[in-house]
């Protein structure tokens, strides 16, 4: 271990030694202030980051942060969450109906189970979102982005073990403004956006922003009775009103509402493998099962076809309102940050991926939660940076209930109810000094408490099988009642941060620190474990890191660079076994590995950026693992599960290499100022569970743009292309063993392409 961390440490400062060489030729004398620079058409513009939760410039931030700007979002087509894994270099993600899971680093969460919460935080405007679900946003009306990435253990405390996904929208304004834009695709979808703010007195502003998206046309089909798959339909409705009662107070209302349907869960077989029953073909050998052997994904399907008994569905309904505050002291700044969200989700699918109602499942998933965040920081102009604050988070998930019906547990079906509660107080602190001994150095130390309080109450209710499949609510129809559960547990934990940061000159920075982060411990609920049931315990993660930070050629390019290694211990590693989900703490792993990142502004028309990572990741110790042996035909189809060593298997959902390239273009012409974009993402692949029995495929993303922006200045009109070589790039996978055994898949959407008009006013 001491050799990896001291590799590491040795690429970085050579790294490091590297970059200053090359600044030490190329500017031999610095820019003026970082004010200056930003005002100067031939640099590029300063990008302003709140990730130690205070205004910074991103190149002063000693993390690795990847800052994503509205334009860059419009450059590169970027439009949701779950897009942004195109344009930032390690950042996986697993998007289905069962939740959204970010891996960052090749840090996230395997399972989407209701409790469990991913390893990645999701941020909306300052607020946690502990729903899987609520970290899927559609990335209108968006101010910034800003993607951390490392454990943020200290400052954001629980369950950002692999980083922070931060999602800020705009603020309003006293000044009147807008804008609209409306795009359609050859899949027949309308997509409409919409943003309005003005001062309303003296002391109030207001917002409106909407957003519409009506995809009339699947990408694929089912094809037991072809019905169109893969397409959705959804609106958000979100509102601010700004009051400043005085120039030292601020308080921010907000509120959001958004509704999804969506096909939901379209697996489909991973080609060339089987599920072990299903057919009827009589050519095939039959299985000791009642319906069939083996069965195998029509030759005429496609990537984004499915083959259903019965039709997948997905609806979600969630709002929230939070309530800002912040007060400026001479000496400092209080902050208080009030939320409470609700969601709901109703959806139901073919739990195996084959024509026969074999086994038929989902679930009723309501979910809330509060929290409430007070912060007491100081101010711009104070020597030492310092941020005191406390945290408190209440929240609530059911099964109410998840429904397991279909041929598979016929005459019967299966109905889990479960109500899992977290409650979760916290208190942190964070210093930056700086030390005049050494000159432009800081030393930053950070420490956090948090107490995490988990419940569950819950059962297995057995009743008769009702047509048409769903869930049955009426109480007298239950045969009997099994796995009654009520288990609650509290954990109690510290995590930190110590760093130290160097100014070389104004425009280069390197930086050392030392993280810890950890992921809460949760309670299996597909199905409740009994009387008896445990929960997994917390994962932690060690992160050490060296990084650089350059402003090269009078601002005219930026050039970052780390290395880091991650110890990680007690990972929560999700068994799965058709519609069973196992959580348990079952491993070690090492990570190590460089990101790096460049930006050019080549001309004063041409912004070339590049960015990428290079991964050398692990299981250290694994000793039980599952292991997933494909079946041929011949020997019966599907899956077989065993228990093993997997100790130096790869991680699951984790590049070695990803990288993305960009470039943006503007020039003036007669009519307007015309724009070509292109963005270019590669990952090698990465394999899908523990064992690594699906092989790991590489794939790419090339999407463009070419607009027009007329005279007016308000006015733009474009084409646009997403995924343009059609790649078959994996959205999410799931395996379960025999009887039954499959692997299954779904795809990321196909080549897109339209046409969009955008107003401002």
């Amino acid at each position: 271990m001491r050799q990896g961390k001291a590799k590491i440490l040795n690429m970085g400062v050579a790294t490091v030694a590297l970059l200053y060489g090359a600044q030490l030729y190329a500017q031999p004398t610095s820019p003026a202030s970082g004010e200056a620079q930003a005002t100067d058409n031939n640099s590029i513009a300063e990008i302003v980051v709140t990730a130690q939760k205070r205004s910074e410039r991103l190149q002063d931030v000693p993390l690795a942060v990847q800052a994503v700007t509205p334009d860059t979002l419009t450059k590169t087509g970027a439009d949701t969450t779950a897009t942004l894994q195109n344009i930032v270099p390690g950042l996986n993600v697993n998007d289905s109906a069962s939740g959204f899971r970010p891996f960052i680093r090749g840090v996230g969460s395997s399972t989407a189970s209701a409790g469990n919460e991913n390893s990645v935080s999701t941020y909306l405007d300052n607020i946690y979102l502990t729903s899987m679900n609520a970290g899927l946003l559609n990335l209108s009306s968006i101010e910034s982005i800003e993607v951390l990435k490392g454990p943020q253990g200290t400052l954001f405390g629980r369950n950002a073990t692999g980083g922070v996904i931060h999602v800020k929208t705009k603020t309003p304004s006293h000044e009147f403004s807008g804008n609209a834009t409306v795009k359609y695709d050859q899949y027949q979808t309308l997509t409409a956006s919409g943003y309005v703010t003005g001062g309303l007195t003296d002391s109030l502003a207001a917002d409106l922003a909407v957003y519409y998206r009506d995809q009339a046309k699947g990408y694929g089909k089912n094809l037991f009775n072809g019905h169109e798959v893969n397409k959705d339909k959804s609106y958000t409705i979100r509102s601010k009103i700004l009051f400043t009662p005085s120039d030292s107070d601020t308080i921010t209302l907000t509120g959001d509402y958004s509704w999804l349907r969506s096909s939901g869960q379209t697996y489909r077989p991973i080609p060339g493998s089987n599920v072990q029953w299903g057919g009827n073909d009589p050519s095939q050998p039959v299985n000791t099962r009642p319906y069939g052997g083996p069965y195998t994904f029509p030759a005429n399907g496609g990537y984004w076809d499915v083959d259903m008994a019965i039709d997948p569905r997905y609806k979600q309904w969630s709002w929230g309102a939070s309530l800002t505050y912040e007060h400026e002291f001479s000496w400092a700044t209080l902050s208080s940050f009030t939320a409470y969200r609700k969601s709901k989700i109703d959806q139901a699918w073919n739990a195996t991926p084959i024509p026969i109602n074999a086994q038929y499942a989902g679930w009723r998933q309501p979910e809330r939660q509060f929290s409430q965040e007070f912060q007491l920081s100081s101010v711009p102009s104070s020597p030492v940076k310092w941020i005191l604050g406390a945290y408190y988070l209440s929240s609530q998930v059911k099964y109410d209930p998840f429904f397991i019906t279909g041929l598979d547990v016929a005459p019967i079906q299966q109905q889990f109810r479960m109500t899992q509660k977290i409650q979760s107080p916290a208190l942190y602190g964070q210093f930056t000094v700086p030390v005049e001994a050494l000159g432009n150095t800081n030393i930053t130390g950070g420490l956090r408490y948090t107490i995490d309080k988990r419940s569950i109450v819950g059962d297995i209710e057995i009743i008769p099988q009702v047509t048409p499949s769903g869930p049955v609510q009426d109480p007298t129809t239950i045969i009997r009642i099994v796995n009654p559960t009520d288990a609650s547990k509290k954990f109690k934990t510290f995590t930190w941060r110590l760093g130290i940061d160097h100014h070389l000159t104004p425009d280069n920075m390197v930086y050392l620190t030392y993280n810890r982060g950890f992921k809460a411990g949760s309670y299996n609920a597909i199905p409740p474990g009994g009387p008896n049931t445990q929960p997994t315990n917390p994962e932690y993660l060690d992160a050490y890191e060296i990084g650089s930070k350059n402003t090269l050629f009078g601002g005219r390019a930026t050039l970052n660079i780390s290395a880091f290694l991650y110890e990680y211990r007690d990972l929560q590693v999700t068994i799965f076994n058709q519609t069973a989900a196992t959580t348990v703490n079952a491993a070690k792993a090492r990570i190590k590995g460089i990101d790096a990142s460049f930006d050019a502004k080549v001309t004063d028309n041409l912004r070339l950026s590049f960015s990428g990572e290079l991964l050398d990741h692990k299981f250290v110790k694994y000793l039980n693992g599952p292991i997933l042996t494909p079946q041929t035909i011949a020997q019966g189809g599907g899956v077989v599960r065993t228990f093993g060593d997997l100790s130096g298997k790869p991680l699951p959902f984790t590049a070695n290499a990803a990288f993305t390239a960009g470039a943006y273009y503007t020039a003036p012409i007669s009519i307007g100022e015309f724009d070509a974009n292109v963005n270019f993402a590669y990952n090698d692949g990465y394999t899908y569970e523990p064992s690594a029995a699906i092989p790991a495929k590489s794939f790419v993303d090339l999407s463009g743009s070419i607009g027009l922006k007329l005279n007016n200045g308000t006015t733009r009109l474009s084409v646009f292309g997403k995924n343009l070589t059609n790649a078959h790039a994996p959205k999410v996978v799931t395996t379960g063993g025999n009887p039954g055994g499959y692997l299954e898949i779904q795809y990321r959407p196909p080549r897109i392409y339209g046409v969009s008009i955008s107003q401002d006013f």
